[in-house]
């Protein structure tokens, strides 16, 4: 996973960055995290822990992090 191993704040910065993204907007990333790759973490399988938030909770944790300005820590 190209996730793996990054701070928080690198992990913020890879995800508002377009290169990184697929070529996100903010506003796309949305729709994104909707989709069934993104909602396979929440049903992973066999031996694999879930997210510690509901994927509900983790979709409205993201649109409130980009209605405030998308800060990211250092």
């Amino acid at each position: 996973m190209a996730w793996r191993g990054l701070s928080t704040g690198e992990l913020c910065r890879t995800l508002k960055d377009p290169a990184k993204n697929g070529n996100r907007s903010l506003q796309d990333l949305i729709p994104h995290m909707e989709t069934s790759l993104v909602r396979w973490a929440w049903n992973p399988g066999l031996g694999r822990t879930v997210p510690p938030l509901s994927h509900d909770e983790f979709v409205s944790r993201l649109k409130e992090w980009i209605e405030t300005g998308a800060a990211c820590p250092e």
